[in-house]
């Protein structure tokens, strides 16, 4: 029966325009509440972040292991090629690193930034988690830029640079080094 009354009012001129307007807008916003719940999700995105979760997580260990330990050669295992043969002193920078670090009692906050790119150079994915660490109420900083993917320059795959401070060194206008600089460790204190 609504149907006839719908028919009429469609011929009947503008009210029944309005009518059916008003319907397939009322359907229209029906499906997009309720059907979105029958569609399966793609948790592409939240998978990628969990798995750079724990790739950050476990690039943190790895480097926490080495200079709880004090095995220079650990460390720079896992700077990329490119790093290990572009870096300034990397040797050097080593030692300072083990001399500033100043223990790890197990608290600290990681958050992390990423960066994907498809340009001429081909298309790189980085991944940059920087972490608070607090040791016996003494606060540092680390901040890694890491290539997790590099389709034109697989040599630069790995840590490129790790980069500690102090809380207290951190001067007015500070930037975290990038990509772009040279790669190595930096320690500021």
């Amino acid at each position: 029966m609504w149907m006839k009354k719908m028919k009429w009012n469609i011929t009947n001129g503008k009210k029944g325009i309005k009518y059916v307007l008003f319907e397939l807008i009322c359907c229209m916003m029906l499906g997009t509440i309720f059907g979105c719940g029958f569609v399966k999700k793609d948790n592409s995105l939240a998978k990628e972040i969990d798995s750079d979760h724990i790739y950050a997580e476990e690039l943190f260990q790895s480097i926490i292991d080495a200079l709880e330990h004090k095995d220079e050669e650990a460390l720079k295992k896992l700077f990329s090629p490119y790093a290990l043969e572009n870096s300034n002193d990397l040797d050097l920078k080593i030692k300072e690193l083990m001399e500033f670090y100043p223990g790890y009692n197990g608290e600290y906050k990681v958050s992390i930034y990423t960066e994907e790119t498809s340009a001429y150079s081909g298309k790189e994915y980085i991944l940059c988690p920087q972490y608070t660490i607090i040791n016996d109420g003494y606060k540092y900083k680390m901040r890694l830029i890491t290539y997790i993917q590099n389709e034109e320059e697989s040599d630069k795959i790995g840590v490129y640079s790790i980069q500690v401070m102090t809380d207290e060194a951190m001067p007015e206008g500070f930037k975290w080094r990038e990509k772009d600089s040279v790669p190595g460790i930096y320690v500021l204190e």
